[in-house]
């Protein structure tokens, strides 16, 4: 066969330049020698990449650190516009955040990942955005590591009164629980119209303390703040006494 109807024949059998080419287009592996890029087959000399190749491009992948950004200003249209381009036009890649608006106030935390050479004139650049009324606190991270320990989530709801955070955390202290995530909010009841304080955490517990441990001290704590709260893995939910 001549021209585009040129074949081959290899450990696949025959193989023509146009299957070679659809082969090619899904990621097919071709027969050792065949190559897309040439009509006369073996003379293109195509060869699979090794896996020591491979090994070599990831362990050659660049380093990257961590900074770590809280963000507060008055809250209006285009702030996260604002950071988020300012990141990416210094190399910088948003890997994590949380934000909101709080009583006319916008917050933010957020982790940003960078070449190590990069971070200098990125937090600079950062700090141009507080001549538009942010306000930014910067930390440097070479760190990646986590607590360990066994995850467990937290679901809390009662009438609102002032200290239900502090009594929360202060038990979870006392057992060495880390809490790693922690949001809550103040929100209407849905007959009594009576204000709910709501709490969802995810904690972190040391080696050593049972679920169960940890459940028996928030039951007692629940029944005294007259709220109901909840452990994950399918916990019952600890009723106000």
């Amino acid at each position: 066969m001549t021209g585009a109807g040129r074949s081959c024949v290899g450990r696949f059998g025959a193989v023509s330049s146009i299957d070679v080419g659809r082969m090619t287009a899904v990621g097919a592996i071709l027969p050792s020698g065949l190559s897309p890029e040439t009509k006369d087959g073996p003379k293109g000399g195509y060869e699979r990449p090794r896996a020591s190749s491979i090994l070599r491009r990831k362990r050659s992948a660049p380093m990257q650190i961590h900074l770590v950004l809280t963000v507060i200003g008055r809250d209006r249209p285009g702030l996260v516009s604002a950071v988020s381009e300012t990141i990416a036009a210094g190399g910088g890649n948003w890997l994590d955040a949380r934000m909101a608006s709080l009583s006319g106030q916008f917050a933010g935390m957020l982790l940003v990942a960078i070449a190590p050479e990069k971070a200098d004139a990125l937090v600079k650049s950062m700090r141009q955005l507080e001549t538009e009324g942010l306000r930014l606190i910067i930390e440097r991270s070479d760190e990646q590591t986590a607590v360990a320990g066994r995850s467990l989530r937290l679901e809390l709801v009662g009438l609102d009164r002032p200290g239900i955070i502090r009594d929360i955390s202060h038990v979870l202290a006392a057992q060495n629980v880390n809490i790693a995530e922690l949001e809550s909010e103040r929100v209407s009841g849905s007959f009594s119209g009576e204000a709910m304080f709501k709490a969802k955490a995810r904690l972190t517990l040391p080696d050593g303390l049972h679920v169960e441990e940890l459940r028996r001290s928030l039951e007692a704590l629940a029944h005294e703040l007259m709220v109901d709260l909840a452990l994950e893995d399918n916990s019952p939910l600890v009723h106000r006494g």
